[in-house]
Order: structure tokens, then sequence, then C-alpha cells
């Protein structure tokens, strides 16, 4: 239940309705400090009235071999975020996000081992939805739930068929005074 920002379309959508003004956010690196295996990453949100807060956000991780890319899942969301209720003393905000996700694998090993002569593996796509509420009281109490994946997301068909997680997160947070935060996060 932390403050919201433009990285809450992938914790709690409904943080997205406490961006002030247009947030771009670009970052990327290795993982592990692995060349290996490279991750970026873009969001971009921003208030529209009567809309809402609009939020878009592109993630993309590589497993690469010598060269050869093995495997790349990317992730575009498209994610809304609503004050129900905002005044000087509470503010309820309710929030989704739809994740659309495509896994692309590279070739088989084939008989030499090395990929040159491999199958070509294909790529397989899903669709997910998040949903997330967010409330504050006096700007000391906040508390938030999160949904992930509430459409039970597939990745494949038939035998080949993964069922992407669900998680549920729930938060409280104090805040007493200015810069000491208290927080408590269950998954």
């Amino acid at each position: 239940a932390e403050a919201g920002s433009n990285w809450s379309i992938f914790h709690n959508p409904a943080g997205i309705t406490e961006v002030d003004g247009l947030q771009v956010s670009l970052g990327g690196g290795r993982l592990y400090g692995y060349d290996w295996l490279p991750a970026n990453n873009l969001t971009c949100t921003t208030p529209i009235p009567k809309i809402g807060t609009i939020g878009l956000a592109f993630q993309q991780l590589e497993t690469k071999y010598s060269g050869k890319t093995l495997s790349k899942e990317q992730t575009l969301s498209i994610a809304q975020g609503l004050d129900l209720q905002h005044d000087k003393n509470s503010h309820l905000a309710i929030g989704y996000t739809a994740n659309f996700v495509q896994w692309d694998l590279g070739k088989s090993a084939g008989v030499s081992g090395d990929g040159s002569d491999g199958l070509e593996l294909g790529s397989v796509n899903a669709v997910t939805v998040d949903f997330g509420v967010l409330a504050s009281l006096r700007e000391k109490y906040r508390f938030g739930v999160s949904l992930k994946n509430i459409n039970s997301g597939a990745l494949g068909k038939g035998i080949t068929r993964q069922v992407l997680p669900r998680r549920i997160n729930v938060g409280i947070t104090y805040i007493p005074m200015t810069g000491l935060t208290t927080s408590i996060v269950s998954e």
C-alpha cells in the first residue's frame, strides 16, 4: 500500500491514479549481471480528464547463447486507474491492467546440438487481466489489494497448456510522520 507511481501498472494498477502529469520511465540491464539475460522495460502514465489515469508498459526478457536468442518473453500492458472518491480526508481508487503476453522460442538444439539444424519451436500468446484497489485515510493509513491474472490466462494448448500464475497481494501502511513508513504486505 505504498504511494502509487507509473510502476504501479505492474504491481497495483489503482496506484496510477496518484500520478501527477505525464510520467515516462525507461530501464534495462543484464539480470544478475549475465550478458545472456538482457531485460528491458518502458512505462508511460498520464491523467486524462473524465477517463482517469491511463498507462502503457512494455517489458522484454531474453535468453541468449552464442549470439542466438533461445527465448524471448514480451508483455505489452494497458492500464486504467479511476478515482472513485478523493477529498482532503480520504481516497479510494480502482484500476485494471490488460497484459498481452508473447513467448517466442528459438530453434531446438537439433542433431548437431548447436541449433543449426534444429526445429523452429514457434511462439505462444496469452492475455491476462490484473485488478487493484487502493484506499487511504488522512494520508496516514493506506490499504491496497492487487489481484494478478484474474482471468487465469494460459500459454499453449492441449497437454502443453501452462496456466500463468495467479496472485493476491494485500498491504497495509501506516505513516505517522513524514519520512517514516511502516508497511505489512502479504502475498
